[in-house]
């Protein structure tokens, strides 16, 4: 699966969770390229997912969190994400 074909499945799923806003953005994730794809949702309240496809699977970390926590929360889920490895 690669990056645009991710991008327009979230696109489609997100149609239907009332998002304000989203942007997409490539990462590298354990030394993989990701997609970063952060986003504001009436369903969900603003959150980030990181896509990361190796071989045949996609694995995803997400975030949500709420308007006070903002810039912990995602400082957290950017140090996390240096921790990660893939077998």
């Amino acid at each position: 699966m690669n990056f645009e074909e991710i991008e327009s499945e979230v696109k489609e799923i997100h149609f239907g969770l009332g998002i304000k806003s989203e942007e997409f953005e490539k990462i590298t994730v354990a030394d993989k390229s990701a997609l970063k794809n952060i986003f504001d949702s009436v369903a969900l309240g603003p959150g980030i997912v990181v896509y990361v496809p190796i071989e045949n699977k996609l694995h995803n970390f997400i975030l949500n969190w709420n308007s006070n926590d903002k810039d912990r929360c995602i400082q957290e889920f950017d140090r996390f994400l240096e921790t990660v490895s893939f077998r």
